[in-house]
């Protein structure tokens, strides 16, 4: 069965958890209703945090944030480094894209001005720029993140939120154009 997780934003793509594999993807919600999939809908939030768990995984407490330091890839000459964080008061998860040069510098790239259909605004700092992206996931997509990892499935991980953090990244930001090289560098 797939569930719609639906969170607070009005963005056309949102979360979808398949309860036969466990994953979650980042998807347009426009695609589910044209190819006519049997889903229902419930809150990203309903779920509890599989806390201790992911903790015994290598994420690291640092105040009321637990972190993870997830991967680093290049697009184009671009670097992303991906953490995973935790908020524990308020059960919820974040997936934080971070854009560096190659002294590990962030820098900030010029954005579209209609990526909310794509990207809820309130994961974007600024309306015109941004040097990192901070992604509100449900709680049962950190656990299959995780499985992605120890699976070294890189794809999988770049599937898991559209490819719009890696090869559709064109569509935000005029600095790559569609279908950019992605390169991981390291778990």
């Amino acid at each position: 069965m797939f569930w719609v997780l639906k969170g607070r934003s009005e963005c056309s793509y949102v979360f979808v958890y398949d309860d036969t594999d466990k994953s979650v993807e980042y998807v347009d919600f426009n695609d589910l209703v044209e190819l006519g999939v049997d889903y229902k809908v419930r809150s990203m939030y309903d779920n509890t945090l599989p806390y201790a768990k992911l903790m015994m995984t290598g994420f690291k407490k640092s105040g009321y944030d637990s972190y993870f330091n997830y991967c680093r890839y290049m697009i184009d000459d671009v670097w992303i480094l991906v953490e995973l964080h935790i908020r524990r008061n308020v059960n919820v998860g974040e997936v934080h894209f971070v854009f560096e040069d190659f002294w590990c510098r962030r820098i900030t790239l010029e954005m579209y001005a209609n990526t909310s259909e794509f990207i809820p605004n309130e994961f974007i700092m600024d309306s015109k720029s941004f040097s990192n992206i901070k992604f509100s996931v449900p709680v049962l997509m950190l656990p299959y993140l995780m499985h992605l990892r120890a699976s070294k499935d890189f794809n999988g991980f770049m599937r898991s939120f559209g490819d719009l953090m890696g090869k559709r990244i064109g569509l935000l930001t005029p600095m790559f154009r569609n279908d950019c090289s992605v390169n991981l560098l390291y778990w």
